[in-house]
């Protein structure tokens, strides 16, 4: 059985975003080859399966597409559309890469055409292209195939190991396949509930079909099935019980949910059984470093290099490993080995500190408000941006930290004040380099809750980002490697576009830590400033619903609606807070105009289908 290692992410210094085994650095993001005929669905997973067979080719680092696809949605560009090259260069820059490889996939009677194009972000062009043909049960053949021609491109050695790994079937079974194409297509789609069984499935038909456990791990976390997902394992594994790779994720599971006894039996008998398979290595060695057992972390981390195909993040794992046991000597001598590999890992943060100096520090983090969870992106120690809504499947908090590390690249790459400018990509307010790369889309809604529009709003966050840059104060560490966020033990507060704005932040500071007195006295601060400030009465709203003080979140409510007759949230609570009293009849009212407002609005929706 083959295994390929993937390492868990657990905190935030132990994440992967993006994949390598190279010494060069030639930068890779693979999209959606756009399907046709009755299997149209199969792109999805041919892409996914060829973004980590590349991942073996020695000069190549690829960015993993669940990295890709947040960063495409907020151009508004769709992964199971086809390619556009005329907004390659523009998605190329933004996040980081040298090359795009893209193409089609038609299937009839059972035969297979394969086109694909390598895009080269530079020139804006399209430098090599071809077309392969062939049987679908050969599919992953033509995979292999198409591998060495990239590989021929860029002037990289193919060994016959690593033409066996480029060759190698994901698994043997073209159904479970099939599975995992749909579940992907599904993922991709936001269909979140709907993929969870098609990659259950998949894994069933073939359990050692790697990239389905991983996809269904996402989706367990995503959905909340943690519970599930390990009741699905345990029955898999009482049918097959000398399995590593169900023992792997299942402890994962365990891990996730706090029971790290569980977990790391589960990785010691996988080991056991199969000492070759790096994951249960790097899993292990993640539970030493919980317990501080470092010493031993880096020897289980040592073992898993040695099968892993993903170096780089297990040399930046040592490298934290040694710092937190005093030696900065050796952990240079591994971090520097970690930034050879993958430069552009957005989480090798104290590495690049260690070994370039870099004193601008992008962070994220998650940040509780009245009536919901926003995303915070963070800037050593300011909150710069705030990421208010889900998309394409990823939460407000995962939306920042992709900001935060495509920031951070930036930053290392060598991003001037200078070079910040505010301007639109398609259509939206958007804060860019001037090479083109988005750094942040300014939407409307951000706007509004600071009382302004998406172009002024994005002059004051053009003029905080390259106040901070011009600055660059250096970054507080603690004696384990592990970034400090800022030089006291607070964080700043967020500076607003207006007077009243910035109370409104303050306020939300303060609720986030459940000072509550001290929020209220910012909110109502900002309705001293502006008494039309319909934000804060908002957040007084949600504060009085909280207590249950419906009178006083009915008048609040009511009082942001009077300031702004479209504020859909407003209404939304509204109905909440006459529901909460047993009044059907105004909070159908309040309902019916959110739905109005957003006819899409999942909330109003789901009241009126109830009523």
């Amino acid at each position: 059985m083959k295994f390929i290692s993937i390492f868990i992410t657990i905190t935030l210094i132990f994440i992967l975003l993006s994949s390598a085994m190279a010494t060069q650095n030639i930068n890779v993001a693979v999209v959606n080859f756009y399907g046709d005929g009755s299997k149209a669905f199969i792109g999805a997973g041919f892409s996914e399966t060829l973004s980590e067979k590349l991942t073996k080719l020695d000069n190549v680092n690829v960015m993993q597409r669940e990295s890709l696809r947040p960063v495409m949605n907020e151009m508004g560009l769709n992964i199971n559309q086809k390619f556009d090259a005329g907004k390659g260069q523009t998605l190329g820059k933004t996040v980081g890469v040298d090359y795009l490889v893209s193409g089609t996939l038609k299937e009839k009677n059972n035969m297979v055409k394969v086109t694909y194009q390598l895009f080269k972000v530079k020139n804006g062009t399209v430098v090599a292209e071809e077309t392969l043909n062939g049987n679908m049960d050969h599919l992953f053949d033509l995979q292999g195939q198409l591998a060495i021609k990239i590989a021929n491109y860029f002037k990289t050695p193919v060994s016959d190991d690593v033409k066996t790994k480029l060759y190698f079937m994901p698994t043997q079974s073209m159904a479970s396949f099939e599975k995992f194409s749909s579940g992907l297509r599904l993922y991709e789609q936001n269909r979140i509930d709907e993929a969870y069984g098609f990659f259950l499935n998949s894994i069933k038909g073939d359990t050692a079909f790697l990239d389905a456990h991983r996809y269904f791990e996402y989706t367990a976390r995503k959905t909340g099935k943690l519970d599930d997902f390990i009741k699905n394992y345990e029955s898999m594994l009482s049918s097959d019980p000398d399995n590593p790779v169900l023992m792997n994720y299942l402890g994962n599971a365990y891990l996730d949910k706090g029971n790290i006894g569980k977990a790391e039996e589960l990785y010691r008998k996988a080991i056991t059984i199969a000492p070759t398979f790096g994951n249960p290595h790097n899993n292990l060695a993640t539970i030493y470093v919980f317990g501080k057992k470092f010493k031993e972390a880096i020897d289980e981390f040592e073992k898993g290099l040695l099968y892993s195909d993903r170096k780089a993040p297990v040399f930046y794992n040592i490298g934290l490993s040694y710092i937190n046991m005093g030696d900065k000597d050796k952990a240079k001598e591994y971090f520097t080995k970690a930034l050879e590999i993958d430069p552009k890992n957005p989480d090798f943060v104290v590495a690049r500190y260690y070994i370039y100096g870099v004193k601008v520090v992008v962070t994220s983090r998650e940040k509780k408000v009245p009536g919901g969870t926003f995303g915070e992106v963070i800037l050593n120690s300011e909150p710069v941006f705030e990421i208010q809504d889900s998309t394409g499947g990823f939460s407000p908090v995962e939306r920042a930290k992709i900001v935060a590390g495509r920031l951070q690249n930036m930053i290392a790459d060598g991003l001037k004040p200078y070079e910040i400018e505010a301007g639109k990509v398609n259509r939206e307010v958007v804060l860019k380099s001037s090479s083109g790369q988005v750094i942040m889309t300014i939407t409307k809604k951000a706007s509004e809750r600071e009382g302004t529009t998406p172009e002024k709003l994005a002059k004051v966050k053009l003029e905080v980002l390259k106040r901070i840059l011009t600055s660059s104060t250096a970054v507080s560490y603690s004696s384990g490697g592990f970034v400090l966020q800022g030089t006291g033990d607070k964080v700043k507060d967020m500076e607003g576009a207006s007077k009243e704005a910035t109370y409104l932040h303050k306020g939300d500071a303060y609720y986030s830590e459940g000072k509550l007195d001290k929020a209220l006295e910012a909110y109502n601060k900002a309705l001293e400033i502006n008494s039309s400030y319909a934000p804060a009465y908002f957040c007084l709203g949600i504060v009085a619903f909280d207590n249950k003080d419906y009178e006083k979140a009915t008048a609040n409510f009511n009082s942001a609606i009077k300031s702004d007759a479209k504020y859909i949230e407003a209404f939304i609570w509204l109905g909440k807070t006459y529901d909460a009293q047993g009044k059907e009849t105004e909070a159908k009212d309040a309902f019916s105009k959110a739905l109005k407002l957003d006819p899409n609005n999942s909330e109003a929706k789901e009241y009126m289908s109830e009523k």
